[in-house]
């Protein structure tokens, strides 16, 4: 059976299926949060050039491809080093993670586990990612589950001291809830937190929603402690619909590809930023506008925003701004999904399942 961590983690505020949850730390981490995602792959700036507009800008949070980091030149890293040793010390919370993505969209078959272990044991983050592999559903089911069972426990034991976020894929929606349950009944390691792609959860947001859902009634059937995090996910009214099944932090590339309009909760052109006639913190204090202006825009907006669904789980007030921003049938089966849900793990307790 997997254990499951009590002391590490602390729900502050619940209402219905969202939470507000303290992972203790150097620096604590309160949810629902949001990691600016840092990667070579799909973004307009080197690698080491956001992680030093991260750390200036006095975001808390910031998630760095190992891939990425490995792949620098012996002075970039040294400064890479540099910056994420006094991040820590100083202001936030890095998660390294584990680079597959990059080195899938690459094509490069030399990044293993091995090289991913070093890196884990050179930057000592409070949060790092476990190993994961693009192909493993080219194997049989069984092969899979088996192989992500393997890089779990071998990953979590990189960093004893530090919080390994266990990724779990699937081909298909159920089939990720499944491996879930299955790493979760079948581990002997400490389950502190749970990752899964967004894009794996469906093919739409309610879809996606419902996946989130039934992934938290799973988790809270061994811990309510476990945090759940969304990879790729860095949409805002997302990530409040996500927040409201039960889903504690997300990461995305967003943030360093798009302008967020406040006014919409969607996403402009990078260039466009100008004419959301934008009165933030940043717009209103720099005039120039550019790349660098749209950086510092989109991670103000997103540390708001972070902190105001926090204070709408704690006063309860977070269906009331979903009401008002979805669309009525939409939010009517949203309710749905998460009674239903919700329902079941509250039996299960009740009886003393799991």
């Amino acid at each position: 059976m997997a254990r499951t961590a009590s002391r590490s983690t602390e729900i502050l505020y619940r209402a219905d299926g969202a939470r507000v949850l303290l992972l203790k730390g150097r620096a604590d981490v309160v949810t629902p949060t949001y990691f600016p995602a840092i990667s070579g792959t799909g973004t307009n700036a080197p690698p080491l050039d956001l992680i030093g507009l991260v750390s200036a800008s006095s975001f808390p949070r910031m998630l760095v491809s190992a891939y990425d980091l490995a792949r620098m030149s012996k002075r970039e890293q040294q400064r890479a080093r540099g910056l994420a040793s006094k991040f820590g010390k100083t202001q936030g919370t890095i998660m390294l993670d584990s680079g597959s993505f990059e080195s899938f969209w690459l094509r490069d078959p030399s990044w293993t586990f091995q090289a991913y272990a070093k890196l884990v044991r050179i930057y000592h983050t409070e949060l790092y990612c476990s190993f994961d592999r693009y192909d493993l559903w080219s194997r049989t089911k069984k092969g899979a589950v088996a192989e992500q069972l393997r890089l779990a426990g071998l990953s979590a034991k990189l960093a004893p001291g530090s919080t390994c976020m266990l990724i779990v894929r699937g081909p298909v929606p159920s089939r990720l809830a499944e491996t879930v349950s299955r790493l979760l009944g079948r581990s002997t390691i400490l389950i502190r937190a749970i990752a899964i792609p967004e894009r794996e959860c469906g093919g739409s947001l309610l879809t996606r929603a419902e996946t989130v859902s039934r992934v938290r009634q799973i988790l809270d059937e061994k811990s309510d402690k476990i945090m759940l995090h969304l990879l790729g996910c860095g949409h805002p009214l997302s990530l409040a619909v996500y927040s409201f099944c039960g889903a504690d932090a997300f990461d995305s590339q967003d943030w360093s590809q798009l302008a967020v309009d406040r006014s919409t909760l969607g996403f402009v052109d990078s260039a466009q930023l100008q004419l959301l006639n934008c009165m933030c913190g940043i717009c209103k204090k720099v005039r120039i506008d550019n790349y660098q202006k749209t950086l510092l825009h989109n991670l103000l907006f997103y540390q708001d925003y972070v902190l105001d669904l926090q204070r709408m789980i704690r006063e309860n007030t977070l269906r009331d701004f979903l009401m008002a921003r979805l669309p009525e049938a939409f939010y009517e089966k949203l309710e749905k999904i998460r009674s239903r849900h919700s329902n079941v793990a509250a039996i299960a307790k009740d009886t003393g399942g799991s």
